[in-house]
């Protein structure tokens, strides 16, 4: 029997600050973004689970920016949504 494993990785927007910032690499003034990256253990190109995850706020002109922790992320995610409220 055959068996195929592998990894995919998957990104997603999951914010966008309240904040504007200045991009040092691009000069834009623009909202970052919270972008959440995971990398998945595949079986037969199924996702089964995450291998690791990155949080990351960048510039969403230039893709220039930083990883973030957890709790810094959640504190941003926070921020978004009781501006929504």
């Amino acid at each position: 029997m055959f068996l195929i494993w592998g990894n995919k990785p998957t990104e997603k927007i999951i914010g966008t600050t309240n904040k504007i910032f200045h991009c040092d690499h691009c000069g834009n003034d623009i909202r970052f973004q919270l972008r959440l990256s995971r990398n998945w253990f595949t079986t037969y190109f199924i996702p089964i689970f995450p291998l690791s995850t990155k949080r990351r706020l960048e510039c969403p002109i230039c893709q220039y920016g930083c990883d973030v922790s957890k709790e810094k992320a959640l504190e941003i995610l926070a921020e978004c949504s009781q501006s929504l409220k």
